[in-house]
């Protein structure tokens, strides 16, 4: 994820435009919300699955796991959130450019342990990998919801 700033920033349509990036046109408003070209890669794989359903609102719905992109959980943007019941997920994208430095590091762990105090679990990709194996990267965000599912009923089952 680049900076909050940069994520309001980023002009999906001009990127898109000058880049040459297609997509399924119902993706489009979701699209218009990533911060950064390597949320647009990883959203569109999304939609070029025939199990997700949209309603052109600002989630999306796969395999019982509702994606949302850009999550405002104070004073944080969250790349993408994948919820389902009481599990979310808090979909990290972090491009070398803004995840570099010492600095930046000890930011970005910083504001993990913020997400993990609000509820979140926080998965962490590199731009490149949503790029480049988006499929793969999804694969891993449906089977670790599963996973924090089933101990989460395990959980409440035992209570």
């Amino acid at each position: 994820m680049a900076s909050d700033s940069a994520a309001e920033r980023f002009d999906f349509a001009a990127w898109s435009r000058r880049e040459g990036f297609t997509y399924p046109q119902r993706a489009e408003p979701m699209l218009e919300r990533c911060g950064s070209p390597a949320e647009a890669h990883f959203l569109r794989r999304l939609f070029e699955s025939t199990s997700t359903l949209y309603a052109g609102k600002e989630s999306a719905w796969c395999r019982g796991v509702t994606i949302t992109p850009q999550v405002r959980c104070h004073p944080y943007s969250i790349d993408v959130v994948a919820k389902r019941g009481r599990v979310r997920l808090a979909l990290e994208i972090d491009g070398f450019e803004f995840h570099s430095s010492r600095t930046q590091v000890a930011a970005d762990y910083y504001r993990e342990r913020r997400l993990l105090r609000a509820g979140y679990v926080v998965m962490r990709f590199t731009a490149t990998e949503v790029m480049t194996r988006p499929t793969e990267c999804w694969r891993d965000v449906f089977s670790a919801i599963k996973a924090h599912a089933s101990l989460v009923e395990d959980e409440w089952e035992s209570a």
